[in-house]
């Protein structure tokens, strides 16, 4: 099967990155969640882990609340984590790619609130808070990993497909 190259879903990720929090302030996205999934599946432990540690390390760059590394090492944790569990996950079935991305977003919202909490950030735990961070923002961005990463790179295989069924060589 053709798989798209991997600057398709990077710059999907990163344009939902940069955008996504304007268009959608009051939704908030795990926009890099997607290409670390399809990172897992494509690549070596070492490669997940250095690519989880620069997209920690570009929101790092960008947020100036929280201290800085916290998401240099959520990222890494969750690399280590979505690599570890990737054996029952396909990036052919979108499906099971999205379910995949909800799973990491699932991970993400534990990493951060238990790395928060050791580095002394004031938490408050309500029922609405940790259903939301638990249950409807991995939804979200199973919903958002389909149509923003799955329906593109499926579109992009199949006109590769067809490409090559028409080229004479």
């Amino acid at each position: 099967m053709t798989r798209p190259p991997l600057k398709l879903p990077l710059t999907l990720a990163v344009i939902a990155f940069l955008f996504a929090p304007m268009v959608l302030p009051q939704v908030r996205l795990v926009a890099l969640a997607p290409f670390l999934a399809i990172i897992c599946l494509r690549k070596t432990f070492l490669t997940a882990l250095w690519v989880g540690l620069s997209m920690g390390l570009l929101i790092d760059l960008s947020n100036t609340t929280l201290p800085f590394g916290l998401f240099s090492l959520t990222y890494t944790l969750l690399a280590a984590f979505s690599f570890l569990i990737r054996k029952w996950f396909f990036e052919e079935n979108p499906l099971l790619l999205s379910l995949y991305v909800g799973l990491i977003s699932m991970s993400y919202s534990a990493l951060e609130l238990s790395l928060m909490s050791l580095f002394g950030s004031p938490l408050s735990f309500h029922f609405s808070g940790l259903f939301s961070q638990f249950f409807l923002m991995p939804v979200v961005d199973s919903i958002y990993a389909f149509f923003w990463f799955c329906c593109p790179m499926m579109g992009y295989t199949v006109w590769k497909r067809r490409r090559q069924q028409k080229s004479p060589y």
